[in-house]
């Protein structure tokens, strides 16, 4: 059991680095993207800033579930910007009133502030409850770390953005930590994963650091082949059938040798 395990993993790891060669030759040069690229992203070595977490909602986080993980980093998420004390939030309601905000947006601050004022000793880097998700295998998690701004990403981990140079390579973490994430749950079966891929790869490849179709279309047969979802298939066709009008035979053929490796993989 323990070599089959071994195997698996080491499989895993090999179509990961496939994945992430880059499959043009013409890519131009980017110098400085490229010294900014981190090295293999693992959640286990990702550090943040120090953080307080001594509201007993978060101080155990490990043991959590993947969707109580998820939920309370979406929690301290809607946090972010919501006034602090009950004189601060009288303030700001006497100020969205008389410059017209509608009602249901303040009703919506009014109403998060009721659940922010119990989380005020709450674990305020969300990124970190939503990789925490990630590692147990959350592909809703992973979908919400996609949405996440990269404003959002700098206040939450405590990125220094007086620095345009630091701004610039956490940026560029941020982008890798995406994909490499997206890639591990989606070749373990995360459609969501794998649909943020799908589209992603048309606009940008970190490895390339250009749009790559081939990879779009790779992950989108192997998502064809290994969902049970028909709608989901449906959509995933849909997105493969325009891309391949766009593609040259080299790039079939190579979407093609790839889409294997993925299913090599999971057998």
């Amino acid at each position: 059991m323990k070599r089959i395990v071994i195997f698996s993993t080491i499989a895993i790891s090999i179509t990961l680095l496939l994945i992430n060669a880059p499959f043009e030759t013409d890519v131009s040069s980017n110098a400085q993207i490229e010294k900014a690229q981190p090295q293999a992203f693992q959640p286990s070595n990702f550090k943040t800033s120090a953080t307080r977490t001594n509201n007993k909602n978060t101080s155990n986080t490990p043991s959590l579930s993947p969707q109580q993980l998820l939920e309370s980093a979406k929690n301290v998420r809607r946090c972010k910007g919501v006034p602090k004390t009950r004189d601060e939030l009288t303030v700001w309601i006497d100020k969205a009133t008389r410059i017209g905000e509608p009602y249901e947006f303040i009703e919506d601050v009014s109403s998060r502030f009721a659940l922010c004022s119990e989380l005020k000793n709450e674990e305020h880097n969300f990124i970190k409850i939503l990789l925490l998700a990630i590692e147990k295998g959350s592909d809703d998690a992973l979908n919400e770390l996609w949405a996440v701004s990269d404003i959002e990403y700098f206040e939450s981990t405590g990125v220094d953005t007086s620095s345009k140079q630091v701004v610039f390579e956490h940026r560029v973490k941020f982008i890798n930590m995406k994909y490499a994430l997206a890639q591990k749950l989606a070749v373990n079966g995360g459609e969501k994963s794998q649909l943020r891929l799908i589209k992603g790869f048309q606009h940008f490849d970190p490895a390339t650091l250009q749009p790559n179709i081939v990879k779009a279309v790779a992950f989108a047969e192997y998502a064809m082949q290994t969902t049970n979802n028909n709608e989901f298939y449906l959509k995933v066709s849909f997105i493969k059938n325009s891309l391949l009008n766009k593609m040259s035979a080299l790039q079939i053929e190579q979407a093609e040798d790839l889409t294997q490796k993925l299913l090599s993989v999971r057998r």
